[in-house]
């Protein structure tokens, strides 16, 4: 695998947009449980000159980072200023952190990994056809590409190499990629769902529909994993594959999914990102185009506990992010989820 350094070029400044109101917009959806939306932005972030599609908080900095279009990962400052760290030739369409170092995915296949000291950053080719997941488990990275493959990273010295690659059985473009003891959750963009262990290999959830599996979270609580696919729905599984719950979640494929608390958010095409109880995936929030929301298909979604206290931070087509304040249930600050009606 080869592995060269790259110089940056001086960083480019990005603009950022300070959003606030006086007053929580509202709107009325009457497709929505909870019929009345209402949402504060703590910020749009606006400077990417190609979609927004992926993000992640990188505790080391105290900064959120978005991956884009443009071949651009960049980094955004408390104080409304933004910053190039990364450039490509091609876009980026995953990015994660990992300590004091930042991996970001290219449609080429390179992963380009950066310290937060400044150093050159490395270009590491890792997959064909693109890279479209990251994920860290323990002391490690892993990445999904686009031929089908997922491999695990190791730590050698002063830089980081991508081990060998274990092949998807469909050999489509991996999507979902979530660790969880000592298996993966892995989706292809073709329809194959299921586990991966490197002791046992591959096992296919027989359930699994034939459309995209983009994003998945864990319910501990429920020995359950909940999948965002590409017809809308979201679908729970039990360990052994089992189908348990399935509903229309968005009216597009569903790209994105993490859980805050008692929460979970999701993120579509359809422009509008929605919270559901994790219990019983109840709906209790919705932020719409029409509330501060998106103007075209959200494709990046992320929460962390930032010193501000815990943050959500979307992405999307329309080449902006938006920021929005959580509770520690994970629902939007401003917006105090009502309880969902009964039929």
């Amino acid at each position: 695998m080869k592995v060269k350094t790259n110089n940056t070029a001086k960083p480019n400044q990005i603009h950022i947009m300070t959003v606030s109101f006086s007053k929580p917009a509202t709107a009325r959806s009457a497709n929505f449980v909870n019929s009345m939306e209402r949402s504060e932005l703590l910020a749009v972030f606006s400077g990417h000159s190609g979609a927004v599609y992926d993000a992640a908080f990188w505790e080391a900095t105290g900064r959120w980072v978005t991956a884009a279009g443009d071949g651009v990962v960049a980094q955004w400052d408390a104080d409304g200023q933004g910053t190039a760290l990364l450039h490509h030739a091609s876009p980026f369409f995953s990015v994660t952190t990992f300590g004091d170092w930042l991996f970001a995915g290219s449609a080429s296949g390179e992963v380009m990994v950066m310290h937060r000291d400044g150093r050159p950053p490395q270009r590491v080719e890792a997959h064909e056809l693109g890279v479209f997941a990251l994920a860290v488990a323990g002391g490690g990275l892993w990445s999904g590409g686009g031929s089908g493959a997922i491999r695990p990273w190791t730590f050698n010295g002063d830089r980081w190499q991508p081990g060998p690659a274990f092949r998807v059985p469909d050999g489509s473009k991996v999507r979902t990629l979530l660790p969880d003891a000592d298996r993966w959750l892995v989706g292809t963009s073709a329809g194959w769902l299921g586990t991966f262990s490197p002791s046992f290999g591959f096992s296919r959830f027989e359930d699994a529909p034939e459309t995209g599996h983009y994003s998945a979270v864990r319910a501990r609580d429920r020995a359950a994993w909940i999948v965002a696919d590409g017809d809308g729905h979201l679908r729970a599984y039990r360990d052994d594959g089992s189908l348990v719950l399935a509903f229309p979640a968005h009216q597009g494929p569903v790209y994105r999914m993490v859980q805050v608390g008692e929460t979970v958010w999701t993120a579509s095409r359809d422009k509008s990102i929605k919270a559901w109880r994790t219990r019983d995936l109840a709906p209790v929030d919705k932020v719409s185009f029409q509330t501060g929301g998106h103007t075209r298909s959200v494709n990046a979604l992320v929460a962390a506990s930032t010193p501000s206290g815990w943050q959500l931070l979307t992405g999307g087509d329309d080449r902006r992010a938006r920021l929005f304040g959580l509770t520690d249930s994970g629902c939007l600050a401003t917006n105090p989820p009502a309880p969902p009606r009964i039929p």
